[in-house]
């Protein structure tokens, strides 16, 4: 069992339904007043950069043939093509604004 859902369960008296999010991103914080319930679309907008990813920043990866910069979002499982820009700071730029369009919370994509 996962302490996040069992302590959402000892609080609220049911278990949930949803996913059970950590709004800080921090795992190990359990307080109920850090944890919230949402769909997993709407958890996912929350996630920390995945340790794969090579280019440091959230939606963004290089294209080896240009030497340009991709930046891309996914939306309701489709993704979103965000434009291809001359250099990293450019295509971070294009991603954090649709992060705030689409409603992504604002720790998405930060380090772990």
């Amino acid at each position: 069992l996962m302490a996040h859902r069992c302590a959402w369960a000892i609080t609220y008296g049911a278990w949930p339904d949803q996913e059970v999010d950590h709004i800080n991103g921090a795992r190990s914080d359990n307080r109920i007043s850090n944890l919230r319930l949402v769909s997993f679309s709407e958890q996912a907008k929350n996630q920390k950069l995945r340790r794969n990813n090579k280019s440091g920043l959230n939606g963004v990866s290089l294209i080896p043939e240009t030497g340009r910069w991709r930046s891309r979002i996914r939306v309701d499982g489709k993704q979103i093509s965000l434009g291809v820009y001359g250099c990293k700071t450019a295509a971070f730029l294009a991603r954090k604004a649709a992060n705030v369009k689409y409603g992504f919370h604002q720790l998405h994509g930060e380090p772990k």
